[in-house]
């Protein structure tokens, strides 16, 4: 499929959902998908920068007449996978409605609407739920490292825990976590540093004490293997004995690459399975490790246990 054909069919969406549903649409456009996700896989980068640009040129007019897919794009916060981004999936996936519907026209309200169904959407809620889970059961000192809004805390009810630290660098996701969070918010520290600096100097990791459960989900997506592998041992030293290190990371796989990208201008650090376990090679009392993959081929979720 040639991109004037896509572009064709993007427009004819309006209509096509309104005879056959969304569900049908959906298939559609992610039929056309995958045939420009094959095609992609032979091209050469250079080639591969000139199809960005030529489909942003035709298809950027009507795409990002999605409110969601005009954020992602712009990046007004600096990223595309900040936390008014993750919100959105969040919101558009578990209350639907307006936040579903989140466009400029009949066209950009169903684009975000399709692709809040999409891949890569599915499986940030899908992370968000499976930390709720994991939290409850992480033990009584947590630390969540480039928590953004701490969507997974939202409307939970009490929980067994005494201390929880949320850190980020965005102040707004910081204040957004705070007016977010009520049952149990007198027990969350909230510090907002640069997340680099701060983990990798021994005295921003002795401040944060030892955790029981320390984890970041989807910070290492924007850092290199070599940066990744240092800021894994930062992490490793705030972990008190028995106590578990998450981290979360996209597999290289991803459905959704070629929408996130030629759309959304969002790219990530992609990790293959062995660069994920090479994250372990240089830590020390190391008890267990499990990597497992989300049911959407997006996320993979890295646990490592240490010894008591």
């Amino acid at each position: 499929m040639d991109f004037n054909s896509y572009r064709n069919l993007i427009l004819s969406l309006p209509d096509y959902s309104a005879r056959h549903g969304e569900v049908k649409s959906l298939r559609l456009l992610e039929d056309a998908l995958r045939q420009m996700t094959d095609r992609r896989s032979h091209l050469s980068q250079e080639d591969d920068k000139r199809e960005m640009k030529e489909f942003r040129r035709l298809l950027h007019p009507a795409l990002l007449q999605s409110e969601f897919g005009d954020y992602v794009f712009r990046k007004p916060r600096g990223y595309p996978g900040d936390y008014v981004t993750q919100e959105m999936i969040w919101l558009g996936r578990t209350l639907g409605g307006e936040y579903r519907y989140r466009g400029l026209t009949p066209l950009g309200k169903l684009i975000s609407a399709l692709t809040f169904e999409m891949p890569a959407c599915k499986a940030g809620e899908e992370r968000i739920r499976w930390l709720q889970q994991r939290i409850r059961s992480g033990g009584k000192r947590l630390a969540s490292i480039g928590c953004g809004s701490g969507i997974e805390y939202w409307n939970q009810e009490s929980m067994d825990v005494c201390d929880i630290l949320l850190l980020d660098q965005d102040g707004g996701a910081l204040a957004r976590a705070k007016s977010q969070i009520n049952d149990f918010a007198d027990r969350i520290t909230f510090v907002q540093q640069n997340i680099l600096r701060f983990i990798l100097r021994d005295a921003g990791t002795q401040s944060i004490g030892c955790r029981d459960l320390v984890y970041s989900a989807g910070l290492f997506d924007y850092f290199d293997q070599p940066s990744a592998v240092r800021l894994a041992r930062a992490l490793w030293r705030m972990v008190a004995p028995s106590g578990c290190l998450i981290i979360t990371n996209a597999h290289p796989a991803n459905p959704t690459r070629f929408w996130m990208e030629y759309v959304g201008d969002w790219f990530l650090k992609y990790k293959t399975a062995e660069q994920m376990y090479a994250l372990t090679d240089s830590l020390e009392n190391v008890a267990g490790v499990n990597l497992t993959l989300d049911s959407q081929g997006v996320h993979q979720y890295l646990e490592i246990r240490k010894e008591k």
